[in-house]
């Protein structure tokens, strides 16, 4: 399975960004990682980071995860995809990332845009 669509990465590479190892951020993924998902980020010269999380989950389990995202404000939206939950703002110097459950897995995305990027989500 690739985490991504090729036109992700041609796009990370043409802005500069590699893979790099995760560090925590502003929305701590590291638990995808640590129950057998993954946790990856791209960053280039500067400041920008991108961030991509995915993690096989119950529906029981998201059902947790979803009260726990609501109860630190996170607010479930239709765009970029139906039942996005994007992250509380933060910082206003950063575009606000954000999950989505789809098909027994939890996404989190650092841009609302890279859900294009992802097949479990592109066209939904």
């Amino acid at each position: 399975m690739t985490a991504l669509t090729a036109d992700a990465y041609s796009d990370f590479g043409g802005s500069g960004l590699a893979l790099r190892d995760y560090q925590g951020w502003r929305t701590d993924i590291q638990f995808m990682a640590d129950g057998g998902g993954i946790a990856c980020a791209w960053q280039g010269q500067g400041d920008a980071v991108v961030l991509f999380g995915e993690l096989a989950m119950t529906g029981g389990a998201w059902q947790s995860k979803k009260a726990e995202l609501v109860e630190t404000g996170f607010i479930e939206v239709a765009t970029p995809v139906a039942g996005y939950f994007n992250e509380p703002d933060t910082d206003p110097n950063y575009i606000d990332g954000g999950f989505v459950y789809r098909d027994g897995n939890l996404f989190y995305v650092s841009y609302p845009a890279l859900t294009q990027w992802v097949p479990a989500l592109a066209g939904s």
